[in-house]
């Protein structure tokens, strides 16, 4: 049954055009991509050409000014100081930059900060989750992790622990249960709070999100080829002798573990 669900689910995954994150304040003209087309949009809104759009504060400062066209060309060349972007709970969060430590009390997150190769930015995780992994495929993968500090659960994180370890941002969960949870850990913390959901979507958005915070887009951009590759193979040799070592253990990592 298990096999049965796992080929269902592929077969609907979709392949993706861009691996980019497109709800990030400067992407002006709200499509998927945050190039040198915002700052132009930008242009235009301030000379009264184009619509404002929500997004075009670049700097959110609650008005679109030059200003705005500033910090959208560092983003382009990678030099901001901070991006404000929406997460996954439609929250607003601005994050610093650069990322070098990161607290995760999503397993979510988690999972996706080590697919991603970015797993020596974990310096915190939640409590008792990745006890379970030795029986999973990828529990080698996440063996590293059950030697970081334990900071509890998300709904009952250890507040004074967190704040010890200096984070520069921290993952949570995505949900209406969880979303008071991630606020008050913000205010109490003074640390930004990201919330992701579950990569149970397929459409790697929560990739995208992670990579985008951390600011190692390529990462993500790479990975999601590769997967979108081995998506592919599937969809079309299912049934072909060896696929499932070389393809299927690497696209069920992606949803499952």
């Amino acid at each position: 049954m298990a096999g049965i669900a796992i080929s269902g689910i592929l077969l609907t995954a979709p392949v993706l055009a861009s691996a980019g994150y497109s709800k990030i304040y400067g992407n002006a003209n709200e499509d998927d991509v945050l190039d040198m087309h915002d700052v132009t949009y930008i242009k235009l809104v301030i000379f009264g050409k184009k619509p404002a759009t929500t997004l075009a504060d670049a700097n959110y400062d609650g008005k679109i000014s030059m200003l705005d066209i500033g910090q959208t060309k560092l983003i382009i060349q990678c030099k901001e100081k901070e991006l404000t972007l929406i997460d996954q709970a439609d929250r607003t969060v601005t994050v610093p930059r650069p990322i070098k430590r990161i607290v995760s009390t999503s397993i979510d997150a988690s999972r996706t900060i080590v697919q991603l190769g970015e797993a020596d930015k974990l310096v915190g995780v939640p409590s008792g989750r990745f006890k379970r992994f030795e029986t999973l495929i990828a529990g080698t993968a996440y063996s590293q992790l059950k030697e970081l500090p334990d900071i509890g659960l998300f709904f009952n994180p250890n507040i004074e622990r967190i704040v010890s370890l200096k984070p520069d941002v921290i993952f949570g969960i995505v949900g209406s249960m969880y979303l008071d949870y991630a606020n008050t850990v913000q205010e109490k913390t003074a640390i930004p709070v990201i919330c992701v959901g579950a990569p149970g979507s397929q459409d790697f958005e929560i990739h995208q999100l992670v990579d985008t915070v951390i600011g190692e887009e390529r990462e993500a951009e790479e990975q999601i080829i590769a997967w979108n590759s081995d998506i592919k193979i599937f969809r079309n040799h299912r049934n072909a002798p060896g696929i499932y070592p070389s393809h299927i253990l690497s696209i069920y990592s992606i949803f499952w573990l």
